[in-house]
């Protein structure tokens, strides 16, 4: 049963992530490729050794809104994202062919999760966590590629204010250079666990 408390402002918002499938080497705009990147990864160059990671590098939530469009974001997405170790083993193993210089991942100063003490390799928001796994085995893609291909573009946005709907809207994006969107809510999926589910359902609305 639902509850509506008088004169209280509650909010959910949550995240709303989705990735662009750009087809090969057209500029989706050139104000996302020059003005909304998240940031510039040059000292992070590899071949000065281990790739260091920083822990908002590592924190996709619903804001702020950027898109994520050179290979640094889109590791830090895919480390984020599948949060374990055995993914990030098998993206050290990928950029240890693919980046020259590169003497492995350091995780030093990003911290440890909150689950007594466990490795912690980032964190996207619940809202949005499946998205990559599902688009990664729709297309049948390797993380290699997806890591190191600019033709996909995480957009980092809230269901609060979707600003990357109303851009789409406003035909910000240039249409024949987009081959596909997948979105958070098509891959979006609870914990396994029900006893943690705490959705209200259309049987308990009653």
């Amino acid at each position: 049963m639902l509850q509506v408390r008088q004169g209280v402002f509650e909010t959910n918002s949550s995240s709303s992530h989705s990735i662009i499938i750009k087809k090969k080497n057209l500029p989706l705009s050139e104000k996302v490729n020059a003005e909304w990147r998240i940031r510039k990864k040059d000292e992070n160059d590899p071949k000065n050794g281990k790739l260091t990671f920083y822990w908002d590098d590592l924190e996709f939530e619903r804001s702020p809104f950027h898109f994520l469009v050179d290979w640094y974001d889109r590791l830090c997405y895919t480390v984020a994202s599948f949060n374990n170790k055995k993914t990030v083993d098998e993206l050290e193993e990928i950029c240890s062919r693919r980046l020259e210089g590169f003497k492995g991942f350091d995780f030093s100063l990003v911290g440890h999760g909150a689950d007594k003490g466990k490795e912690y390799y980032g964190y996207v928001d619940h809202q949005s966590h499946g998205l990559l796994e599902g688009m990664l085995e729709k297309y049948h893609l390797s993380l290699e590629e997806f890591v190191f291909n600019d033709r996909y573009v995480v957009v980092i946005d809230g269901d609060e204010l979707q600003y990357f709907k109303t851009l789409t809207e406003q035909e910000f994006f240039d249409k024949e250079a987009i081959e596909g969107i997948e979105s958070a809510d098509q891959w979006y999926r609870w914990d396994k666990d029900e006893e943690n589910d705490d959705r209200i359902t259309d049987d308990e609305d009653e």
